[in-house]
This record gives C-alpha cells, structure tokens and sequence, in this order.
C-alpha cells in the first residue's frame, strides 16, 4: 500500500471552484452552423480571427495582437483580424496530441515588450516526432519558454523551466487531467494549474488494471504512482495550482507550503486537491499575486468554481462540490486516507451546479470552461468588475457580482448557443471581452454596441477550386442584421465581371486563376461589413478513402485498430499530405483529436472508456491535401463491442423555401432532431445532387432544375442511427409563360409565370389531362388564343407540352407564335418545328396514338433539338440562327401556328411551358417530372412497453411525410391516451420523442397522430402500468396477450398474457409470416391469473432466426390471440 502524508490542514480561504469540461470539441460541423449565439441587448458576438485547428488557449500581445495555441502543438499571430501564414512555433514533433493530451496552456510576458518572452504549457510525447503514441502512455508535463522576434520564435532560445525529466515534471499517468493553463498574477508570479493524471473511469489509487499502468511507477516513483490521490500530495505537482519565478522555475518563500528547498514540489504548490482545473484566472487585490479563481472538471455530478489565495485543500478526490465522493470514499485503494480527510479540512466551492438537477441556480452544465474578470472599459459600467464564466458542455456564459470576500452575490444569464468557448482573455487594447471558440476554430469577441448595430456578413461559395471554366455557387447564408433591418447584397467575384446584387448568386470563372470574391452587406443606416471566399479555378482537389477500418467497425475495447487511406490527387498524384484526426465522441460531449497522425497507414489503441452504462465511439477522419491547399476528407465511425443501454436518436428538420426558380437557397434546420438518451448527435445531410454536409443548421444553394430528396441522418454515439427525407422542388429561371390547365372550368386558363399570358378558351373542352385537369381540342376549330406576340426575338427558346393525340393530320399545331417558333405535327408520323417563318426541323414521333406523352423543342444559335419523352430525337444544325419576329398571337392547340389561322390539334393537351432558354437535359427532365398528389404522412408509434406507477414511459414516435401540402418539417404531430384508467399524464404532446407518467395501475392506449396540413395518419401503443405492491399485473384484465416486450426484438422478448380462468390446455407458439411453426414456447395446463414465457429469437433447433415479421400465438381451448412481432436484422 503506497503511503500518504497525513492529511494537510487547509488554510482558513474560500475557493471558488468552476468546473472544466472535457477538453476540446471536435471540428466536425457539430456547432458552425448552430442557432446564433444570444447575447443582451446591444452586445454582438463576432470573430476576431478564426481558421485554427481545435484552439485552445490565446493571449494577448502588447499591441494588441492575439496569440493562438492549437492543441497539435502549433502558436499562431492574429494580426487584425488576420491569421499570418505562418507559425509562431511548431512543436508538433514534442507535443503529445493525443486523447485529452496536448499544448493546453500558453502565457506572454508582462515584460514581453522589452524580453519578448511567451510560455507553452504541455504534454510531451515519449517519443519525438509522429505520429503521436497512444492516449494512455504516461508523460511529462513541461512548461516551455521561448523568445520572440520578428513574429517568430527562435528556437535556439529554449528554456525548459519544468519537466525537463520525470523529477521535475507534472506527472501523467493516463489519458485526461494533465496540464492546464497559465496566469501571470499581479506580482510577475507564474501560476500553472495541473490535472491529476488519473483513470477517469473508476476511483483510481494507483492500482494496476490497464496495460500502462505500470509504467507510471517506473517513470516517476512510487510516492507518485497515487492515481487521483496525487491531488492530496506535497510529493507531486499534480492535481495543483502552482506559483513559480518564471525565471528559475523555483517556487517562492511566501507560497503556503514552502519547505526551504524553492528547488522542491510543495515550495511550488499554491493549492491542492483539485481534479482538472482546465482554466484559471487571477483577481487583482491590494498586495500579493492575487487569488486565482479556479475551473475544476468535475467527475459524476458537480462542476465546481474555487478561489485560492494559497494554502487550500479542495478535497479532491474525497470530496466532489460539497459532498463526499462516494466512489473514492469506499474503494479500498482510497478509502484510509479519504476516511481521515475531516470536511473542516476542506476548503469547499464557493460555487458548483449539478450536471443534471438545475436546484435553485436555475441551471445545469456538464463541462465548466473559460472564466475572467472583466476589466476592460468597452462594455458600460454595470458589468465593470464582474466575473465571466461559462459551461463548455451547455455553451452558456454567464456573469456574477462577487464581493470582497469572495462570495457570490448574484449570478446573471450573459450568452447562450455559444460555440463551445474554452479560454476567456480581455483585449487590453479595445477592451472587448474575446473567447475560444473550439469547434468554430475562432477566436471571437463580446462587443457592446450602442445604436446602429452593423450587419454581419457571411459568404460561402460550392467548390471552391477546380478546373477552369468553374461554376460556382455562392450563398450568403448565416447572413444577418443584428437590429433587424433589412439588407442588401452586392457580390465582387474577383475576376473584373460585372458585380451582383443577387444574395445567392452562381458565377462562372472562364479562366484560370486565383480569385478572392467579396460579399458587402448594408443596412438601412449605411453600416457596412464583408466577407470574402477564395476561389482557385485551377486546382482539383485530391480525393481520400479509408480503407481500414471500415465505417461502422465493431472493436473490443483496448484493441489495436489499423488506419489505412488510399488518396491521390490529379495534378500531384499521391504526393499529397494526409492527417489523421481521432475524435472520441462520449455520451453527450466530444474529445477532439483523441489521435493525430500524418502517415498513409498507423495504428492507435481503441482504448475503453467512460463509467458502466456508458456509450462512446471513435470518430476517424482523415484529410488529404495537395500542394495547392485544396484539401478532401474522409471519415467513419467504430464502435466498441460493450455499450450501455442506448435509444436511437430520432431525425426532423425543417426546409425553407421547399420551391424556387434555380439557383435556388434552402436554410436547412436539423435542431428539430431529438435524442431520448440526451447524448451528442452527429449530424449527416444528402442533398439529393451530390452535395453532403455534417452542420446541425445549413444551407445548400441548387443550380439545377429537379427533384431533390434530401435526406438527414442523425447518428448517436453508439453509432444508432435514424434518418428523415423531404422532398426539394426547383423549377427553371426564365419562365415565359406556364399553362397547367387546373381550372378544370371557365373560359380561361391561367398563366402561372407571373408573366400574366392568360389564354382564352376557342372551342377546347375541360377533361381529365396527364395530372388534374387538361383541354381536349377537336382537332377542326379549337384553340387557345393569348392575344400577345411574345416570342419575339429570342436568341433562345424552350416549349414543352403533354400530348395524347388522336388523329396526327396535315399540319396540326402545339404551340408557337406564326412566323416565329412554330411546334406541332407536319403529318400523321412527323413532328416538325419552324422558326423565323421556315420549316427547318422534322423528327419522327414515336408513339401510338391516344396515349400521353411529352414533348419538346429547345432552340439556341446553334440549332434546334426534339425531345419525345425526355430523350433528344434529333438536332439540326442552323448556324447564325434567328429566330424571327411577327404581329401574331402565341396560341395553343390551333388558331393559327403554322398558318394565320386553323392548324388545330386533334387530342388532349396539358402542362404547356414557355420559357426564354434552351434546357439543359436536367431541365427536360424536370419539366416531365409529374409531382405526386399528397399522400399522408406515416405516423409510426413505436413498439408496446411495460412500466411500473410513477415511472416515466419514453414515447418514441415518428413522422414521415412527402412534403405535400406543407413543406418539410411541418408536419404536426399529437400524442393523446385514448384509452385507459385516470390517471395519465403526456409531457410535450406535441413532440415526436415524449415522456409519460401513470398513477395508476392499468391498460392504456395512446394514439400517436401526424398531420400534414391536409391529410393524417395515426398509430398506437399499448402501455401496460403495474402497481408492484400488487402483483405483476393490474386487475381487471381482459383474457389474451398483453404485451410482447421489447418489441422489435433483437434477442429476447417477454409474451405477457393472462387467463381469466384455469385450462388444462394452453399453447404459445411463434409461427413465421408464411404460417410455418418456428418454435413452441409453452404447452400445458395453467392457472387462472397472469403469466410470461420468453422467446431468445431462435427456432425449434436453438438456431437464430432470420430478421422479418412473426406472430406470437395464444390458444385455449376455444380461444385464440396472436400479436405481431418483429425481429431485428
């Protein structure tokens, strides 16, 4: 038993304790499309620089420019809103970026103007250079210092002030809790906050369970091979703050501990017993170093706010917010020195909320982050002095009053939706209060703005490199005006073409080239503010595929996975750079880059992780880039073979506008999706054209005319899944004139252009056409007569009609203008087009008569083409094309198309369109695309459950639907008990995922209904409600099968029945969809009353059966129930 000194006295100090979260987010489009942020009134959140790789730590420069720690290992400058090509330092080789590991903390010098000193707090890598060695090897802590010059830091400079070798480092023994950040206090002091470096998933005192284990004795001794009760230690720096000359390394005379040696760890130690203080910072008083205010990650159930002003105990690991750690206070290894730990020993927090129950604070978190004071002047005298602090895992930032003595006075709600915020700095320059933004890669900054409030610019181009000519797809999406006035667009594509003031506008780059386009947003008041994208249309981009593992990959927890990616680029073959990114997703939180490597093929160990009951997975991207920065990434999911009880996730989202004229934007939301188990989701959406995207809140510009089925699936972190469509209409530009004949009456039929071409019924009579209503002409004197020449001069065309002739005379018109564009039958095989007055285009028409079918003709200065039935028959050639010009009328059916009068169709026509270009065959496509009638959505209740009084029943329904009549993700749904005892309750009825409750005993039916604006579907579930101080089942039953639980069934279902009086003769059998006997479950006499039998999913012969539907039966004498059940593949 490795032995303790006994427990320290804390000195007489309140603490004030903020819990850390789980170090990074992982940059997966988790949270760069979220809601936007919600700050006070006359506070914006914007960026102050941004393109860093999972940021974790920034400080400020004397002139005002902003250093930016990647966890990899990389220091960057943001130089006015620029991010400089190229690095303040690269320690990747050094730093170990692996699991919760990796360069954390990073400090400037209050004298950095004069010596241009910085300080890098990290992990070291047993072994220089990549990749990176697993998450669980033991390493160092080092604090680093090097000097400056001409915005680089020179090597040669390199002071290692701690952890040059095992004697004078933070000790790590595992994978999370290492090193922390850096504060200098106001006395030119250094504090240093470091983790514990133990196990996270069981009370850890030193004992060896994993393969590493041992190697943290071997590495730092056996007064440090404590696991967590390294926090309670003199003997190790670990689980500490620390106070040191930044200069020496030594601690000071006046720190708490102080033992004569400034050369040992407890000269250093400025306070103990913490767990994970991620995050600290310093509160200036009248002498001294000030008192550091502390983010301590909680373990189970707290996250905590602490002050030091030297000497605490915060009592970690005995100790979690002001209780007793059950876990560590029972383990064996931990329970003698956790029993002597008295609570008057313990300087407890002065603030700490629950990860689940809000209690009188009003809120939860999970992951305590960025924290400071604000002493800047930019924000208005009410928030001078206050104390910013926020919650990684639930994005708020919130502020206190705290008074002298460090008591919390009052707490106020700041922000929501932030973008998962780790680091908080005040700009000394503009006096802006900026944070991390891990997941978004920015730095970004709190504004207060009084009055006029500018726009905030955003723009985003689909791609952004390739081969020139290169079409291109702007959006403005996530543009917005924080005062609410309206806005206008003026789009600079770069490249000297005319400017566009559409907010959406595609662009194509004839040449090749490098180009920046600038988006200028504009308010009502003339405020300003831009956004730009880079454009390369010379480069392809290089195209990656991991081979191994394969997605969805089953893996035993601590095996060893292989990666292997096959990558090439066009231009630069397979010399291209690759970087491999491990993100380990945990219940309801990220750990970004778990695993980093830069090689074609390596291995990392897919270590367990996280409490019993527990679901986590492992992220694996990796991402290829050629030498001209264009990069491809490829990515899939591994799960590990034991998972906690897990519920799906269920998809929704909403899309606006579901219709529009190409290029057409649609804002997609999928923040309606739900999770029943309240874990992280992971979000993958399919554009239906090739286009995919991984942001919970997106926008996809569609440059084509179609049907597009998008579809969105949300994945968990056990990697279930659940997916939802809808469908995405986009109709040509250029409309002149559309004719759908759905009046089904009148003497007029609407044009729907807008262009306002309505024609007026000659003779035609309403009948039923291809899709609703159409016009039948006979084929002597009717027609449709607009009364306007509007064919006139086009340099392009393209008319489209459904046809379904009877007769196929001598000259027998469409549709067409007289002298123009002429279209319709020459003779009873041949369709024929004229333009500019002559007959220059015949193609055989293909089809019997009195069927329908389409047809149409586009014309350009090249040619003619005919399609039949979206196929291109035939085209003639006519260079230098006209297409002429008249006084005649566009007419219908007759009344003069190829001559000035007659020339009459002899059948059915419907859905005639006009427009003023040549289709592409997309938009032929389209154009004889028929869209469904509405069908009703698909109400799905979920399968029966079983419950006890009082215990929440989770309802889990869904809703699928075709996006007729209401756009996506407006179907309505109700959840309603329409049968049963009193005594029910529904949260959230109008919800898809629902809990319920019951108070008394019984059957209840609950209907689950959805709505599409027009039609419905319903679906129930029976829930079965027990009193278990009364038996198994409720009274009062009807005779048959209760409930089959669960059901679907993946291995194992419970057949719940009751008889309501004895039999000597009762079977229960599973029979397979086509009648054939599976397997008996029971045979015999039974008793009156309730019973159960089971079924493990296997036939006759113990052999598994295959997925599909089966029927459980019941049968008495005279009697006989079956029940539906549905085994899982």
């Amino acid at each position: 038993m490795k032995q303790l000194p006994a427990p320290l006295r804390a000195l007489p100090s309140r603490v004030f304790l903020l819990a850390l979260v789980a170090l990074c987010a992982l940059q997966i489009g988790l949270s760069p499309s979220q809601a936007a942020p919600t700050v006070p009134s006359g506070f914006i959140d914007e960026p102050v620089v941004g393109g860093f790789f999972v940021p974790v730590a920034h400080a400020y420069l004397p002139d005002g420019r902003v250093l930016v720690a990647e966890k990899r290992g990389l220091v960057w400058l943001g130089d006015n809103g620029v991010k400089l090509p190229t690095p303040v330092i690269d320690l990747q080789d050094e730093v170990h970026d692996a699991g919760d590991k990796g360069l954390l903390g990073l400090a400037v010098d209050p004298a950095f103007a004069t010596n241009g000193y910085i300080y890098l707090l990290y992990n070291v890598d047993p072994i220089f250079g990549q990749p990176d060695e697993p998450a669980d090897q033991v390493t160092l802590g080092r604090l680093t210092r090097y000097t400056v010059a001409a915005d680089t830091a020179d090597t040669s400079s390199r002071f290692i002030i701690l952890g040059n070798t095992a004697a004078d480092a933070i000790a790590n023994c595992y994978e999370s809790h290492s090193v922390g950040a850096l504060r200098f206090g106001q006395d030119g002091s250094l504090f240093i906050s470091a983790g514990d470096g133990a196990h996270y998933e069981y009370a850890d005192g030193g004992q060896d369970i994993g393969p590493t284990d041992p190697d943290c004795a071997a590495t730092y001794g056996s007064a440090q091979d404590l696991g967590a009760l390294r926090s309670q230690s003199l003997e190790s720096l670990a689980g500490k703050i620390l106070r040191i000359d930044a200069a020496t390394g030594k601690g000071f005379g006046d720190n708490p501990f102080f033992d004569g040696d400034s050369t040992s760890f407890a000269s250093k130690i400025f306070a103990m017993g913490l767990r994970n203080p991620f995050r600290i910072g310093v509160r200036p008083t009248a002498t001294g170093p000030g008192k550091v205010y502390i983010g301590d990650v909680g373990w189970n159930r707290f996250e905590e706010l602490n002050v030091a002003v030297g000497g605490e105990n915060f009592g970690w690991p005995c100790y979690e917010g002001v209780q007793v750690e059950p876990g560590y206070m029972t383990a064996p290894e931990t329970q003698p020195y956790c029993a002597a730990l008295a609570p008057a020993q313990v300087t407890f927090p002065a603030l700490w909320w629950d990860h689940a129950n809000p209690g009188n604070l009003g809120f939860i978190g999970n992951a305590a982050s960025g924290l400071t004071f604000y002493d800047g002047s930019q924000f208005p005298a009410a928030y001078q002095g206050r104390l910013f602090f926020s919650d990684y895992g639930q994005k708020w930032m919130k502020m206190a009053d705290v008074d002298s003595a460090d008591q919390l006075v009052q707490i106020y709600d700041f922000a929501e939706n932030l973008d998962f915020p780790v680091d908080f700095r005040v700009d000394p320059i503009t006096g802006h209060l900026t944070y991390v933004g891990l997941t978004i890669g920015q730095v970004r900054r709190m504004v207060y703005v009084p009055g006029n409030v500018p726009p905030v610019a955003k723009a985003n181009a689909t791609p952004q490199n390739g081969s020139a000519p290169l079409f291109v797809q702007f959006t403005s999406d996530g543009t917005y005006d924080p005062n609410g006035d309206s806005v206008t667009f003026l789009w600079d594509f770069g490249d000297s073409t005319a400017n566009s003031t559409d907010p959406n506008p595609s662009h194509t780059y004839a040449d090749p080239g490098t180009y920046v386009a600038w988006l200028y947003v504009t308010d009502d008041s003339s405020a300003v503010d831009s956004a730009s994208v880079l454009i390369d249309a010379i480069n392809l981009s290089p195209v990656a595929k991991i081979l191994s593992p394969t997605d969805g990959y089953v893996f035993t927890p601590n095996e060893t996975l292989f990666l292997q990616v096959q990558a090439t680029d066009p231009e630069d073959g397979t010399a291209i750079d690759l970087f491999w990114d491990v993100t380990l997703i945990h219940n309801d939180h990220p750990h970004p880059s778990w695993f980093t490597a830069t090689t074609d093929t390596v291995s990392f160990v897919a270590v367990d992780h996280g409490a019993t009951g527990d679901r986590f997975s492992y992220r694996i991207s990796v991402t290829a880039t050629d030498s001209r920065g264009a990069t491809d990434v490829d990515v899939v999911t591994v799960t590990p073979s034991t998972q906690g009880p897990n519920q799906a996730p269920i998809a929704a989202f909403s899309a606006s506008p579901y219709q529009g004229i190409a290029p057409h934007l649609v804002n997609f939301d999928g923040s309606f999706s739900q999770d029943p188990d309240n874990d992280l989701l992971l979000f993958n959406w399919d554009f239906g054209d090739g286009f995919t995207d991984a942001n919970e809140i997106t926008s996809h510009a569609y440059s084509q005319a179609g049907f597009y089925t998008v579809e969105l699936t949300v994945i968990d972190p056990a990697y279930k899944s659940n997916s939802h469509t809808a469908v995405i209409e986009v109709k040509p530009p250029g409309a002149l004139a559309i004719w759908e004949f759905d009046e089904n009456m009148g003497t007029v039929a609407g044009d729907s252009s807008g262009n306002g071409y309505h024609a007026t019924l000659g003779g035609p009579d309403w009948v039923p056409g291809i899709l609703g209503s159409g016009l039948d002409f006979n084929g002597v004197s009717d027609s449709l007569e607009t009364g306007v020449s509007f064919l006139n001069d086009l340099d392009e065309f393209t008319i489209a009609a459904w046809i379904k002739p009877r007769s196929t005379g001598l000259l027998r018109g469409i549709c067409g203008q007289n002298d123009v564009i002429e279209f319709g039958f020459l003779d009873s095989t041949i369709v024929m087009v004229w333009t500019d007055g002559v007959p220059n285009h015949t193609s055989n028409y293909p089809f019997p008569l009195d069927t329908w079918h389409h047809v149409a003709v586009t014309g350009d200065s090249t040619g003619t083409r005919i399609y039949f039935d979206g196929l291109n028959s035939s085209y003639v050639a006519i260079p230098n094309q006209g297409h002429g010009n008249s006084i005649y009328p566009v007419n219908i059916g007759g009344g003069g198309i190829f001559r000035e009068f007659g020339d009459t169709f002899d059948g059915l026509i419907d859905r005639v369109y006009i427009y003023d270009h040549a289709f592409t065959q997309g938009e032929i496509d389209y154009i004889r695309t028929l869209q469904p009638t509405n069908a009703p959505p698909i109400a799905n209740a979920g399968g029966d459950q079983q419950v006890e009084v009082f215990e929440n029943v989770s309802l889990l329904g869904s809703a699928s639907d075709d996006a007729l009549p209401a756009p996506p993700g407006q179907v309505s749904v109700q959840w309603q008990i329409v049968d049963g005892p009193s005594g029910g309750s529904i949260f959230s009825p109008q919800q898809e995922f629902s809990l319920a409750t019951f108070t008394t005993p019984g059957l209840y039916w609950i209907e689950f209904s959805a709505n599409d604006g027009s039609l419905s579907d319903q679906d129930t579930l029976l829930v079965t409600v027990t009193d278990p101080t009364v038996g198994v089942f409720p009274e009062g039953l009807k005779p048959g099968i209760v409930s089959v639980l669960p059901n679907p069934v993946a291995s194992q279902s419970a057949i719940n029945f009751f008889l309501d009086q004895p039999t000597e003769k009762a079977s229960v059998r599973v029979f397979d969809i086509a009648g054939r006997q599976v397997k008996t479950l029971h045979s015999g006499a039974l008793p009156k009353g309730s019973h159960s039998v089971f079924w493990e999913r296997t036939n006759t012969h113990q052999e598994r059966v295959a997925a599909g539907v089966y029927f459980i039966t019941l049968e008495t004498p005279g009697q006989r129930y079956t029940k539906k059940i549905v085994a899982l593949p």
